[in-house]
């Protein structure tokens, strides 16, 4: 995962710069239709990640912290066959995370805000799948939960299809 701010601080002439490289797990299931000779698959899926992302920046003074815990994502995915074994895809869902904001001005008292939201993302994918039915597949996807705070996301995964 990158997990990236930018952005102008508010009151500040220093503008956000938040990075974030972080290894993070997904468990998922889903289910593919094939369309038109199966040269296109229409599919829908159910994930869980696991880990917390965290940025955190001093900007004039002020210090800002972003904690991000991801919950479930659902996601619909549309491809075309390159080969028999060979799918590209796009994806597009919702994610819903958790999101804490922490500011602190020197030495005043931290001020928290807290909130769980659906966060649409998108991506794109390639998948190969072996003769005995297992799937290896590389994807990145894009998840934007506020003005300038986007999470990129490369995986590589593996799965059995039934």
């Amino acid at each position: 995962n990158k997990m990236k701010k930018t952005g102008q601080a508010p009151g500040a002439t220093q503008n956000f710069n938040m990075k974030d490289d972080k290894n993070i797990g997904r468990a998922f299931v889903g289910y593919d239709a094939s369309l038109l000779d199966n040269s296109v698959i229409l599919g829908v899926e159910l994930g869980r990640s696991f880990g917390d992302k965290k940025l955190s920046q001093t900007v004039s003074g002020q210090k800002y912290d972003y904690e991000i815990k991801p919950q479930l994502d659902v996601s619909a995915r549309l491809g075309g066959a390159f080969t028999d074994n060979v799918v590209g895809y796009v994806r597009g869902g919702i994610d819903r995370s958790k999101t804490t904001q922490t500011t602190k001005l020197n030495s005043d008292a931290a001020k928290t805000y807290r909130s769980t939201k659906n966060n649409g993302f998108y991506g794109l994918g390639v998948e190969y799948t072996t003769e005995s039915n297992f799937v290896i597949r590389g994807e990145w996807d894009r998840v934007k939960y506020k003005d300038n705070l986007k999470d990129d996301k490369f995986s590589i995964s593996a799965a059995y299809k039934f």
